[in-house]
């Protein structure tokens, strides 16, 4: 038995976390009931489900770390959720994913990666009376074959002439997993009815069957490489995990098992073929268990376990993206909540200077040997492997991105032969690496640096080899190529080699020269901040615009004029997009201001009613008890409201909707349950902060004859004066003139209930969101946004998850984006500022107002800083811009209600120079509490926009004028090494220089003397000394 304690080397292989700086961060991920690994990565990309619906996929370049902004550029894949998707093992940049929509479809990935929204695949496979696609899977030696299962079907279809191969059938159950043998042979698969049997596809039939887990729950089955093993992970009838090991040469009984928790999470197996390295996974564990597979009994021996983040899905990295140079000899995508943690398996020795050949085996390559329609004619074959020694792979290129199947054709045609057995060659040979899919920039492998024989006598440095010495660079576990590599790194990716640094040797402004041409930065300085990088970002691409527009650029060094470089990516897209509203922060204004005791509030209204409307002079709250109640509070002035009744108007009947007129801080108008809509103006500026009687005598009347149907929303025009809409239960939109008190206009009824009614800004349209618009029934709201380019819809979907759609205006087929905020009862009710282009979003019960910024830029929706309120709120009232103090940088202003008060809200942003006028906050706005036409001007077809009004105080400058009055300084005698990349003011300027200008300080300093003036004119200064007063010795004395 002395195997069982022959070492082992990757017993003691343990798992290392990078810092979350190195992670893949901030990514909108939702819960999906799909199978499988959720996450699949080739040796350059990374793919997995994004946002709610799950029917986008985010695509990653393998390498890439960070924060990802909102506006990341996403692959539409499906009209439905994403179930399954498998990378190409012969091409890094074909991926293929299936949907719940019943298709399957090929992609395409750029070398570079997605630089914008790809939505058009490479091409599209579906059969007749296809259901869900469960499953799907390349196959691992021939090149176009991929292997799908939809219901009890499972098919074949070579993806290059776009045809279905063959289909077979499992008349029992679902199909829930396929794995592929090594040799790409036999096919193992687990279905719903606990069986998982072995097929042989090219004969039709199955070879293997036997019981598996007793669960009909999801399982999951792979092959142990090119052994006669197969491994499945499933569930007993009591919920518990299990691993079973089998042996196809004696497929009935179970060779190794291992019994785990209780868990509704799978176990999900993944397995590397050439260390025998096995991890499980489970869903929704914060844990990853290391077992090393045995050719004897114990099959699985457990080695180290990780614990961190609660896991999604998780997947292995191809061998060919390790780090071979650092020990790693297995790498573990975590997929979490929000973020993608790499998890290397590093094994632990001395150095690592050197390639240990012993902790890497020949891994199979990226070349396939047959291709689908030879395999389909029984031809097998193996795939070739290489060695993983980067001293092999200098210069050359170990990641294939072979480019789109259409420009393949020809290499089709080419039959290849299986290679006979014969002595494999040298992978260093020249001849072997050449191929045409190599691409543009070849990844270069990391290698050892270079040693040395330092002669500390004499303080030379020989090379052993005698020839030129070679330079050491620094090393680094991933090439960068982005604004922060150094130039020696960059040269290092460009050229693939490198040079006697002696003989390179630059001045200072030879480097400049260089950096104007490559846009680097010089190692010397200190790295920049990220606000740096962004200003010297968008000033490059202020320079090469410049520079395209002009002459081209002429290279010293040749007579050849050079092409002006092309445009860089947008700024945004790098370093994430800025706000300027991004740290707003909301306070509640002072208790004097607050109307508290308030009682009674009326919880009982339906969906379609906010509950809560206000103007800057007073509120309107709906009390509960008979008679539909409504109680009107002035604002004017705070305080403690009586213990007694609250003065109210009364309706008679049940209240459904109220709205204040928007030119008549007076008027409220009344939705009631009897088909009225009642006028009501308050008289007199009450007492106290309350009304001052109560009244049930409306000043008008708004009804139409034999029309019984209740009043469910009433709207005042945001323009026109004396008009209003309504919605009655018949499903009917009326607009209303209320001098003449007659419909006017009468749209034809909706086919389901109406939850919104909203204005476009400029008056001509509205916008109606039907009860068919989200999945859930508990109701909608819908706003205008960005000058009516787009509609934003609040809603539920089936689970009670709140949802917020945007939609293009001019088409509503499709959603543009969908944000998933929370889970709850109430309903999200959208207030929109236009000036800033934020959206505030609180429901009823909710102590979080969620703020967002709308934009033209996908995906439209950019989240700021949130309001969290110390009681939960009833409703909110956004109140006209007027009313707020841009002394204070207060761009919002609202009138919120809680169970026991009513409390101002100001919304402010941060600012330096808060002294003068943002004028970058506050552009003119609508004057939108004076009508703009009256109602028979709009009825006869008039369309008057509203006046605009500038904000800007009297006695304040503009942020605009500071910075225009900014000199320029004289220019500094230092070399401009950093010129070419960052635009700049030399001698002192810098970036934002603006502030910093001689103008500027000169302000501050007549400010202080002012200060300082006015404060010693306000103090008795005594300016004697305290020895004036001192007896001491007489002038005369001193000549004695």
């Amino acid at each position: 038995m002395s195997w069982r304690f022959k070492a082992s080397k990757y017993k003691n292989a343990a798992p290392k976390v990078p810092k979350p700086d190195e992670w893949v961060r901030d990514l909108c991920i939702g819960s999906y009931q799909i199978n499988g690994q959720v996450i699949k990565a080739s040796a350059s990309f990374m793919a997995f489900n994004a946002d709610v619906a799950g029917s986008n996929l985010y695509v990653i370049p393998l390498n890439d770390t960070g924060r990802k902004p909102k506006n990341y550029p996403l692959l539409h894949a499906h009209s439905d959720l994403v179930t399954d998707l498998d990378f190409s093992p012969f091409d890094d940049g074909l991926l293929a994913t299936g949907s719940q929509d019943s298709m399957i479809k090929l992609w395409s990935i750029p070398e570079c990666g997605l630089s914008e929204t790809l939505t058009t695949p490479e091409c599209q496979l579906t059969r007749a009376h296809q259901r869900r696609i469960e499953n799907v899977l390349f196959h691992p030696v021939a090149d176009f074959l991929l292997s799908t299962s939809s219901g009890n079907a499972m098919t074949l279809w070579d993806i290059h002439k776009q045809q279905e191969l063959m289909t077979l059938s499992n008349e029992e159950e679902v199909f829930q997993s396929l794995s592929w043998k090594a040799d790409g042979s036999v096919l193992a698969t687990t279905s719903k009815d606990k069986k998982v049997r072995v097929w042989d596809p090219r004969a039709n039939s199955v070879t293997h069957w036997a019981d598996s887990h007793s669960s009909n729950r999801e399982s999951v089955t792979t092959w142990l490489g090119a052994s006669n093993r197969i491994l499945t992970s499933g569930f007993d009838s009591s919920r518990q995990r299990q691993v079973f090991v089998r042996d196809v040469r004696n497929f009935s009984q179970v060779e190794f098992s291992l019994v785990f928790d209780s868990s509704t999470g799978l176990l999900l197996p993944l397995f590397d073929a050439d260390t025998q390295m096995l991890f499980l996974a489970g869903k929704g564990d914060n844990t990853i268990g290391f077992h090393e597979v045995n050719e004897r009994d114990p099959i699985l021996t457990e080695g180290l376990r990780h614990t961190g983040q609660q896991s999604k899905g998780a997947c292995l990295v191809p061998k060919r993206a390790l780090r071979v140079m650092e020990g790693e000899a297995n790498r573990v995508l975590q997929l979490t909540a929000n973020a993608v943690v790499p998890i290397s398996y590093i094994v632990p020795r001395k150095s690592y200077r050197e390639f240990h050949a012993d902790l890497f085996p020949e891994t199979a390559g990226s070349e396939a040997p047959i291709y689908a329609s030879q395999w389909m004619t029984g031809t097998n074959a193996t795939v070739e492997k290489i060695l993983l020694d980067p001293s092999r792979w200098q210069g050359k290129n170990l990641h294939i991105i072979r480019g789109p199947l259409s420009q393949r054709k020809e290499e089709v045609k080419v039959v290849k032969t299986v290679p006979t057995p014969k002595p494999r060659k040298s992978v260093s040979d020249e001849s072997s690496l050449t191929s045409n899919n190599i691409m543009a920039k070849p990844f270069v492998a990391p290698k050892p640096s270079p040693r040395f024989n330092t002669n500390e006598g004499n303080g030379t440095t020989e090379n052993q080899g005698g020839g030129p010495r070679p330079v050491a660079v620094r090393r680094s576990s991933s090439l960068r190529t982005g604004p922060s590599a150094t130039v020696e790194e960059k040269e290092n990716n460009t050229n693939g080699n490198l040079t006697d640094m002696s003989a390179k040797k630059r001045s200072d402004s030879d480097r400049t020269v260089n950096q104007a041409k490559n846009g680097e930065e010089d190692d010397v300085f200190k790295a920049p901040t990220t606000a740096q990088r962004r200003q010297m970002f968008q000033d490059r691409i202020n320079s090469v615009q410049e520079t395209s527009s002009g002459t081209s650029v002429v290279d010293s060094s040749s007579s050849n004029a050079v092409a002006a470089s092309p445009l860089p990516k947008r700024a945004t897209r790098i370093f994430g997009r800025v706000a300027k509203f991004r740290h707003l922060h909301g306070t509640v204004m002072p208790r004097n201001t607050h109307l508290e005791n308030f009682r009674g509030l009326d919880n009982a209204l339906p969906t379609e009613c906010n509950g809560f409307h206000g103007n800057p002079e007073r509120v309107a709250v709906p009390l509960n008890g008979p008679g539909g109640r409504i109680a009107i509070l002035e604002l004017k002035k705070g305080g403690r409201l009586p213990d007694g009744p609250l003065a109210a108007f009364f309706n008679t009947c049940k209240v459904l909707d109220f709205s204040w007129d928007p030119f008549n801080s007076r008027r409220l108008a009344v939705a009631c349950d009897d088909g009225r809509i009642r006028l009501w103006e308050v008289n007199g500026d009450g007492d106290g902060g309350i009304l001052m009687e109560s009244s049930n005598e409306p000043m008008k009347m708004l009804e139409v004859a034999q029309n019984t149907d209740r009043i469910t929303i009433v709207v005042f025009h945001p323009l026109v004066a004396d008009v209003i809409a309504s919605v009655s239960a018949d499903y009917v939109i009326r607009v209303w003139n209320i001098q003449t008190g007659a419909v006017t206009i009468q749209l034809e009824p909706h086919p389901d209930q109406v939850f919104g009614v909203s204005w476009s800004p400029c008056g001509c349209k509205t916008a109606i969101r039907q009860g068919a618009g989200p999945n859930g029934v508990k109701g909608a709201r819908v706003t205008w946004a960005l000058d009516g380019k787009f509609l934003l819809v609040s809603g539920f979907d089936k689970s009670s998850q709140r949802l917020l759609y945007v939609f293009r205006s001019t088409d509503l087929s499709a959603s543009l984006n969908t944000l998933n905020l929370d889970v709850s009862p109430t309903l999200l009710i959208p207030y929109y500022d236009e000036d800033s282009a934020t959206l505030f979003l609180t429901g009823k019960g909710d102590t979080t107002i969620h703020c967002h910024e709308v934009s033209e830029d996908p995906p439209h929706l950019f989240p700021l800083s949130h309001h969290k309120c110390t009681t939960a709120l009833q409703g909110l009232a956004l109140l006209p811009k007027h009313v707020c103090q841009v002394k204070d940088v207060e761009f919002a202003r609202f009138s919120t209600l809680t169970s026991n008060s009513i409390e101002p809200l100001s919304f402010t942003v941060p600012r330096v120079k808060n002294d003068y006028f943002q004028d970058d906050l506050f552009p003119p706005t609508k004057v939108l509490w004076e009508p703009s036409m009256t109602a028979s001007q709009w009825f006869g077809g008039a369309n008057i926009p509203p006046k605009r009004m500038d904000l800007k105080p009297n006695d304040m400058e503009t942020l605009s004028s500071l910075k225009a009055q900014s000199t320029t300084p004289s220019a500094s005698t230092a070399p401009p090494i950093v010129e070419p990349i960052v635009s700049v003011t030399n001698g002192g300027g810098g970036i934002g220089g603006g502030f910093l200008s001689a103008v500027s300080a000169r302000k501050e300093r007549e400010k202080g003397a002012q200060l300082e003036a006015a404060i010693s004119s306000q103090l008795e200064v005594n300016l004697t000394l305290e020895q004036d007063g001192m007896i001491g010795v007489d002038e005369s004395e001193w000549d004695n």
